[in-house]
C-alpha cells in the first residue's frame, strides 16, 4: 500500500465474506445516526461531531494491516480511542480555547469512554483524562489523514454549533440545579455527569448499530409507525374499557372515572406526575390510555412499564401486550429468555433488548436504573432511549432508600432535557418531593385530581 501519505483506504471493519467497510464510510454512518437520534432535542450536532471523530485512531498504516491481518498486532494492542479526542481538544484551543474548552473536553471525554467507562481522576488522585490526551502512538500520520474525512474548517463550523448548543444545555441544568435562587453545585455536577452520558449512550448506539448492519449485510430490527399503532392502541383500549362503562357495580364504575381522568390529564403537557389508585382500580389500563393518548397527542415515540416485581410485571405485561400485540413490545427481564425456543427468536431478542428499540419496553425497576447508573456499556447504550416517552412506574414506594436522591435528579434530567414524562403509580407515594435533592412534580401533578394551570 506504500508509504502512509499515499494510503488512500483505511479499513474500519471485515465481515465474514471479506467485504470491508472504510472508516470515512462507518464514522459518516455513526454521526448521521448520532444526530438523528438527539437532533429533536436541540444538541444534533453534539452528537454529530463525536461521531465524525469517534474513530480517527483507525487512521494509520498499522490499524488498517492488524485488522487485515498483515501485522502482528492483537485485539486491544492500539487504542484507537485516543486520537479523535486529542485532535478536536487541539483544534479547539487552536481555534479558541477560551470559547470551545468546555464543550471539546466534553465530546473528547465521550471519544475516550466510547469502548467502556473511566473514571478521569484514577485512586492516587492523577488526572488519567490528561493521561489519554498526551498519547502519541501514529498520532502523527494520523492528525494528517483526519483531513482526508474532515477539513478543519468544517470541524470548527461544526465545534462553533456544538458549542452552542452545549451552553444552552448548561444554562438549563443551571436553572435546573437552582434552590431558592441558590446554585446547588452538587446537583449541578450530577446533571453535567447525566448530560456526558446520554451524549455516551448516542454514540456507543450508533457505533454498534452500524457496525452490526455491516456485518449483517443489513440494517437489522423493524420499522415501526408510531403514529399508527398508537390509534390501534387506542382503538382496543376504548373496546376493553367500555366493556367497565356498560356495568353497574361501584367498582367498575369507579375504573372507568379513574380511566377518564386519565384521558383528561392527557390533554396537557406534562413533565411528572402521579397516578394515586387503589388496588383493584384498574391502574394499568388507565396508565396506559393515558401514556397513548399523550404519545397521539404529543407525538411520544416510546412507552415504557417499570414494575419492581417480576410477578407484577409479567403479569401486566401480558394485559399491555393484548392491546399492542407482540412485535411491538419488548419484556426485558431474566425469565424473558426462558420462553425463547429457537436461535433465530433468541438472536431477535437479544437485539431488541440490547437497543430497546420496539415502540413499548416493559422491564424491571433493575434494568431501568442500570440504563441510567451502570457502568457496563449495554446498559449505558441504552439509556438515550429514554428520551422523548412516557415512562410508567409502577409501585413506585418500593423504590429502595438508598436510590431516592439519585432517582429524583435522574428523572428531573429527563424531564427538562429529555423532553420526558414521568408517572409514577401508587396508592402509597413517597414524598420524594420533600428529599434534600428533591423530585420536580408537576404541580397539580395527580391525575386523581382536577388539572389546575399555575
Amino acid at each position: 500500500m506504500g508509504d502512509h501519505k499515499t494510503y488512500a483506504y483505511f479499513t474500519a471493519h471485515i465481515d465474514k465474506d471479506g467485504k470491508t467497510q472504510s472508516v470515512r464510510e462507518h464514522v459518516m454512518n455513526v454521526s448521521a445516526l448520532s444526530m438523528n437520534f438527539v437532533k429533536d432535542l436541540g444538541i444534533g450536532n453534539i452528537g454529530k461531531l463525536a461521531g465524525i471523530i469517534h474513530d480517527a485512531g483507525k487512521l494509520s498504516k498499522e490499524f488498517d494491516d492488524y485488522i487485515n491481518k498483515r501485522n502482528n498486532y492483537k485485539r486491544g494492542d492500539i487504542d484507537h480511542s485516543f486520537a479523535g479526542a486529542r485532535y478536536i481538544c487541539e483544534l479547539a484551543d487552536k481555534s479558541d480555547k477560551r470559547k470551545y474548552y468546555n464543550v471539546s473536553r466534553m465530546i473528547a471525554r465521550i471519544v475516550l469512554s466510547h469502548h467502556g467507562l473511566h473514571d478521569w481522576i484514577d485512586e492516587d488522585c492523577r488526572d488519567y483524562f490528561a493521561k489519554r490526551l498526551s498519547e502519541d502512538k501514529f498520532y502523527e500520520q494520523i492528525n494528517k489523514n483526519i483531513r482526508t474525512i474532515i477539513s478543519d474548517e468544517q470541524l470548527v463550523s461544526l465545534l462553533d454549533k456544538a458549542d452552542l448548543e452545549y451552553r444552552n444545555i448548561r444554562k438549563k441544568l443551571n436553572n435546573l440545579s437552582k434552590d431558592n435562587g441558590e446554585l446547588d453545585k452538587t446537583e449541578f455536577a450530577f446533571y453535567l455527569g447525566m448530560f456526558d452520558r446520554l451524549i455516551q449512550s448516542v454514540l456507543v448506539d450508533a457505533d454498534r448499530t452500524d457496525a452490526a448492519d455491516f456485518m449483517a449485510g443489513k440494517k437489522q430490527g423493524k420499522e415501526f409507525d408510531t403514529g399508527i399503532l398508537w390509534n390501534d392502541m387506542h382503538k382496543k383500549l376504548m373496546q376493553k374499557l367500555n366493556a367497565f362503562s356498560e356495568k353497574k357495580d361501584l367498582i367498575s364504575r369507579g375504573r372507568m372515572d379513574i380511566s377518564e381522568r386519565c384521558s383528561a390529564f392527557s390533554e396537557h403537557r406534562v413533565g411528572i406526575c402521579r397516578l394515586i389508585v387503589p388496588t383493584g382500580g384498574g391502574k394499568t389500563l388507565s396508565s396506559l390510555r393515558f401514556a397513548v393518548e399523550y404519545c397521539k397527542k404529543y407525538g411520544k415515540i416510546k412507552i415504557f412499564y417499570i414494575a419492581p416485581i417480576m410477578s407484577i410485571l409479567e403479569q401486566n405485561s401480558d394485559e399491555i401486550k393484548a392491546i399492542s400485540g407482540e412485535k411491538a413490545l419488548i419484556e426485558h427481564h431474566s425469565d424473558a429468555v426462558a420462553s425463547i425456543d429457537s436461535k433465530e427468536e433468541l438472536h431477535e431478542y437479544e437485539l431488541r433488548s440490547e437497543r430497546w428499540d420496539t415502540p413499548i419496553i416493559a422491564t424491571t425497576m433493575v434494568q431501568f436504573l442500570n440504563s441510567l447508573f451502570s457502568d457496563k456499556m449495554a446498559s449505558v447504550r441504552r439509556m438515550h432511549t429514554l428520551c422523548d416517552s412516557v415512562i410508567i412506574i409502577d409501585e413506585i414506594q418500593s423504590l429502595p432508600k438508598k436510590c431516592v436522591h439519585l432517582f429524583n435528579l435522574a428523572m428531573n434530567f429527563l424531564k427538562e432535557i429529555c423532553g420526558t414524562t414521568v408517572v409514577l403509580c401508587s396508592a402509597t407515594q413517597p414524598p420524594l418531593e420533600d428529599m434534600r435533592h428533591k423530585l420536580h412534580i408537576d404541580k397539580l401533578s395527580s391525575m386523581t385530581g382536577d388539572w389546575r394551570e399555575d
